[in-house]
């Protein structure tokens, strides 16, 4: 089995509403909802997809996705950026999140099916555009 995939997310109802998207799917998921959480249970977890809110309170999303690339980089681990942000502020954080290592970027609200798709691509080996 594959490992578990990591949902990082300061807001609870998104976490959750990602995790239950992903668990009906047939995927393990793993929500927190702190960027120091995240990177307390890495190690552990050992996720080959995370998800993450770029802006988050104390450790940001950006932090996260240095600490993972640097943690691991020879280990292939995909860093999805999920942002809330609006028009124009939704380009400076998507610039950010490609500099700190994000591999794809999808912005709220989502659908579902597509992020889906994309985790099953992931999942498979596949190269997905984000």
């Amino acid at each position: 089995m594959s490992p578990p995939i990591l949902i990082v997310d300061d807001d609870r109802d998104a976490r959750e509403a990602l995790r239950l998207r992903l668990s009906h799917a047939g995927f393990k998921a793993v929500a927190v909802g702190s960027g120091q959480e995240a990177i307390e249970c890495y190690d552990t977890l050992q996720p080959r997809i995370v998800f993450l809110d770029a802006s988050m309170p104390g450790i940001s999303g950006l932090e996260v996705s240095r600490y993972i690339k640097d943690q691991a980089p020879d280990q292939p681990v995909t860093v999805i950026f999920v942002s809330g942000a609006s028009s124009p502020t939704v380009d400076y954080v998507k610039r950010c999140a490609e500099i700190s290592g994000g591999d794809h970027f999808i912005t709220k609200p989502y659908d579902g099916r597509k992020l889906v798709d994309l985790v099953r691509g992931l999942e498979e080996g596949v190269v997905v555009s984000g």
